[in-house]
Formats: C-alpha cells, structure tokens, sequence
C-alpha cells in the first residue's frame, strides 16, 4: 500500500477490482504511479473482470506527473466509474471497454483513457453527463449522452459515434453534449455519426 498525505491509495482494493467508496469513504484514492504499474499486481486480471470506482474514488494525488497510468493486466477487464468525481485525473490503459455514468459532469473527467486497441472484442466507451477533457484512444465506438458529455473531449475512434443530450437539460451554460470536442476517425470507410435529441454540439 502506497501511503499519500495521510491517506492510504490501497493496492489490495485495486487488486481486487473493487474501489465502490462513498463521499466520505472513497477507495484507491490519492494514487501515483508514476511511470506506470500493471494492475491486478497477482493473478490475470480482476477477479470481477472489471474494476469498479464509485463516488470520489480511482483518483490521483494532485501532483502527480502526467506519466502517470495503469496499465490493465487483462485486457478483457472493463472500467466503470459512477458518482462524483469517480475517476477524475485517473489515466488508464489496456481496458477492454469504458462505462462512465452518473449526473456528475466531474465523473471521468481530466483523464487520459487508451483502450486495448482489438476491436473484435470490446473497445466500446460510454459517457453520460460526464468524461468532460478526458482524451479516449484507440476507441471502436463512442456514446456520449445527456447535458455537456463529452464537453472538450479529444477521441480517436475506428467506429461509430453517438452523440446527444437525450435527457432534456437546457439549464446552464452551453448545455450540450459534445461541445468543443475533437472527434477523429483513424479508420477510412463509412461510419455511422448520429446526433440524438435537441441539444448537440458537435463541432469536428
């Protein structure tokens, strides 16, 4: 266990897959693996097949570098992150596919999230309301739903692209899902680019 400003960023939760904390509890917190660390460290993968972070949970300490990831052991484990600020500033590699749900807009944001890169099986990402100036790689499909999803987002993908805020929000500043976002294409041929509901930005 790696001790950081008197909190403790617990390898043997992040071994076992599950970082579900509370607001008040958060789990695998105040973490830096700075330069990166293979996770589960024992076995082949999570004993779940995917690591789970709830509220306030999967973040690194403040000054961590920009070196610094996980890297998946198993590249069949998935990644969800639901609540505040779960996996805010958590750069991940070698998922085989993202879910990021929840209303918080602070959910999977600020991080840097590169996929296993075999389409044949998972490669698929998820946002609702969140993953605000988060970069995706290696991407074979990407959803981003509900009010500011994906807001400033940079996303390579190979697939289709589903975009919209379907829940109806339009309270705020620049509601809409996909503002400000890169999306890049780095396969040639047709794709499917759907926008969904009134309120879009999609830009490039």
């Amino acid at each position: 266990e790696q001790e950081v400003s008197g909190r403790i960023c617990s390898i043997s939760d992040l071994n076992s897959g599950d970082c579900v904390g509370t607001s008040a509890n958060p789990k695998c917190t105040d973490c830096n693996p700075t330069g990166g660390q293979v996770i589960p460290t024992t076995g082949t993968g999570f004993p779940p097949g995917s690591l789970s972070c709830g509220e306030g949970s999967c973040r690194f300490e403040d000054d961590a570098p920009s070196n610094a990831f996980y890297e998946f052991r198993n590249s069949t484990d998935y990644l969800t992150c639901e609540g505040e600020n779960a996996c805010r500033r958590f750069n991940v590699r070698n998922a085989a596919s993202i879910c990021c749900g929840g209303p918080s807009s602070t959910t999977c944001s600020n991080s840097a999230f590169q996929l296993h890169g075999d389409h044949s099986c998972g490669g698929d990402v998820c946002c609702g309301r969140n993953c605000r100036q988060s970069s995706f790689t290696a991407v074979r499909n990407m959803a981003c739903i509900g009010s500011q999803a994906c807001r400033r987002a940079s996303v390579s993908l190979a697939g289709d692209l589903f975009v919209g805020d379907t829940d109806g929000s339009t309270s705020g500043t620049n509601p809409f899902a996909g503002r400000l976002a890169n999306f890049h294409f780095t396969t040639a041929g047709n794709h499917c680019v759907q926008t969904l509901g009134g309120g879009t930005g999609v830009a490039q």
